[in-house]
């Protein structure tokens, strides 16, 4: 082999080794925007949609407390109405959309470490479901017997306050799950 080939071949394999290096780092690049796509879309979305479970029921309780103490019945209908409707509705509604996208990623997701914590968010989400329908039972009846006038309010109250309690905790737990990732 002469010279001029072995430099030829030389060449060739430092523009091969080069062209690979190249597109190895634009396939990494690729994978690293995708995976930021993810935890953009994904990961913070989840964590928002946490945050306003959260907020939507601190806000539902205000409703329920200001009802509790309200003298002027038209005034605390007006707050019964929307403590038993919009906020049982938007809670709902987000805790659907919370689990439709924790079970979207963890499908899309390849990574079994990740698939595994989106599926333990699935069941925390799916629990946080059970006791959101437990704690709107609760107010439902609470409320129900406010609005009615019946005397005792102290059993269903404590069992108001012990189901909000209960949810309080999951979702608390489950925002701080979502926020460490």
């Amino acid at each position: 082999m002469g010279r001029k080939t072995r430099i030829f071949v030389g060449f060739v394999l430092v523009a091969a080794l080069f062209f690979g290096g190249a597109l190895f780092a634009v396939e990494r690049m690729q994978r690293g925007s995708e995976d930021l796509r993810l935890i953009h879309r994904g990961y913070l979305a989840l964590a928002r949609y946490a945050n306003e479970l959260r907020t939507l029921q601190e806000a539902k309780e205000e409703y329920v407390e200001r009802a509790l103490l309200e003298t002027d019945p038209k005034v605390r209908r007006r707050l019964v109405g929307y403590a038993g409707t919009f906020y049982p509705h938007a809670i709902r509604s987000r805790l659907a959309e919370i689990l439709r996208l924790a079970g979207g990623l963890s499908a899309r997701d390849p990574d079994k470490r990740d698939r595994a914590y989106l599926d333990r968010i699935v069941v925390q989400i799916r629990r946080s479901q059970t006791l959101h329908d437990d704690y709107d039972d609760a107010t439902k009846v609470l409320l129900e017997a406010l609005d009615d006038g019946d005397g005792d309010l102290a059993p269903l109250t404590e069992r108001y306050t012990k189901s909000g309690q209960a949810l309080s905790q999951e979702l608390g737990a489950l925002s701080v799950r979502l926020e460490a990732k």
